[in-house]
């Protein structure tokens, strides 16, 4: 584990990218990566409470409660998840989640973290469930 400078949490608080979900989380619980990662996004406080999936690119893990969303040319956006999605950051697993009927991933809607099937059966090793959808625009400053 590491310790953010404070320089670099002042920053992110600055830009808005450290209280972009509506559950605050610790800042210096992020990995230097996830820092990096948000660091060349700005919030718009702007809340969806559902995503199409057919808007979704790519889900990636900041942690075991953030999650950043590529929305496939229309945009990323924040989810602070609500519980700890264990293991989600580790490469050896991956989100398994279902969208019954709405081709939507909403608020509230449960998320399981799963091991990359090797020899043996996957194994769900985490869940969670996705909270609000943040809107993020790409910074106009680089770090």
């Amino acid at each position: 584990m590491f310790a953010l400078s404070p320089k670099t949490i002042l920053r992110l608080i600055g830009a808005g990218v450290l209280t972009a979900c509506a559950t605050p989380y610790d800042p210096s619980a992020l990995s230097e990566r996830a820092v990096e990662r948000l660091s060349a996004f700005e919030r718009t406080g702007v809340i969806d409470s559902c995503v199409n999936i057919t808007r979704i690119d790519d889900i990636e893990p900041l942690s075991d409660s953030l999650f950043l969303i590529d929305g496939r040319g229309s945009g990323y956006y924040l989810s602070q998840m609500k519980g700890r999605c264990s293991g989600a950051v580790g490469a050896a697993s991956f989100l398994q989640y279902a969208t019954p009927n709405s081709g939507n991933v909403c608020q509230n809607q449960l998320v399981n973290v799963v091991t990359q099937p090797n020899t043996s059966p996957s194994i769900i090793i985490g869940s969670c469930a996705f909270g609000p959808f943040e809107r993020l625009n790409k910074s106009s400053e680089t770090p």
